[in-house]
């Protein structure tokens, strides 16, 4: 099942916070348009108590397969 919410880009953050409460995935993966984004969202993400680790081009390969095996595991 697939879902779309149109959202402003100013409620977006808010909008997804709502939805991860209201849904309580086990695990999700938000994409972002750009890195900047990225650690935007993480960083909010994080100061409401949600687990969540970022995933982007400028982050060592190391770090980025770290990151997935965390996701799979």
């Amino acid at each position: 099942e697939q879902l779309y919410y149109q959202v402003p880009q100013s409620r977006k953050i808010d909008t997804l916070k709502l939805l991860l409460e209201l849904y309580e995935p086990k695990r999700s993966l938000i994409f972002c348009n750009t890195k900047k984004m990225v650690d935007e969202l993480v960083a909010a993400l994080a100061a409401d108590g949600f687990r969540c680790i970022g995933l982007h081009g400028d982050m060592k390969q190391q770090t980025r397969t770290q990151v997935m095996e965390e996701f799979k595991s």
